[in-house]
Parts: structure tokens; C-alpha cells; sequence
């Protein structure tokens, strides 16, 4: 998609410091920590949902090979579909978090569901998804 910062991003070879055929690597320009790395792949897709197995597939192995190949111990993998999502091109980040001035924090809670709703939920989500 020409007018996706992602997608020009994605074949710039200026940005990209690693790739394969389906996804390229490259720096983070507003890091979370240092080291922030994000993985694009190289075809257009707004939501995780949309994207090719292989895309998928490329961008975690790519995940496990940057972070063995650059010797970074603890990291967190983040990948956001609309909520706080600002360029809709699915990526994923990788972000050391033993970095000096790491900045990611995950704020909130968490949910408390009423009596018997887990088990509602979870007999409904086993018929949809057998």
C-alpha cells in the first residue's frame, strides 16, 4: 500500500538492519526501551487476523532468531490489533527489557468474572472452536 509508512519502511534498505524473503527488521524509532526492535512484514496487513500463515510464521521465527543473535536475555513480544495500534500495518515489537531505561509497563489489572461466567465462556468458546 503506497501510503503506508510500514510497507515503504518494510523495503527500505536505510531502515532495515535484518530481513528474510517475507519480513524485514529495524530499529524502533520511538523505543520503549533500548534495543526496541519492530518485525514488518514485507506485504500489507491492518490486523494480525488478516496476514498469511507464512507472514506469521516469519515474523516469530525472525522473533527468536534476533533475540538469540543478539544475546538479549529478557524481552517482551507486543503485537496490538486497533486498541493503541498507531500505524495499521501488523507488526510485532520486540523489546528488550534488561535494557538501561526501559519504559514498558503494562498498567491496569485484571478482570474478575462472576460466578459461573469462566465456565459459560469457556463451554461457548470449545462449540465455536471444535
Amino acid at each position: 500500500m503506497a501510503s503506508c509508512l510500514f510497507c515503504t519502511l518494510a523495503h527500505s534498505k536505510d531502515a532495515i538492519i535484518y530481513e528474510n524473503d517475507e519480513c524485514s527488521v529495524l530499529l524502533d524509532i520511538n523505543p520503549i526501551s533500548k534495543g526496541h526492535l519492530l518485525i514488518l512484514p514485507k506485504v500489507h496487513a491492518e490486523y494480525l487476523h488478516q496476514l498469511e500463515n507464512k507472514y506469521l510464521s516469519s515474523m516469530m521465527i525472525l522473533a527468536k532468531d534476533i533475540v538469540n543473535k543478539l544475546n538479549i536475555k529478557k524481552y517482551n513480544i507486543l503485537q496490538n490489533n486497533g486498541n493503541i495500534q498507531e500505524i495499521f500495518h501488523v507488526h510485532l515489537h520486540v523489546i528488550p527489557v534488561d535494557a538501561e531505561g526501559n519504559k514498558f509497563k503494562i498498567v491496569g489489572g485484571h478482570l474478575n468474572y462472576k460466578d459461573g461466567e469462566l465456565e459459560e465462556i469457556k463451554k461457548e468458546y470449545k462449540k465455536l472452536l471444535n
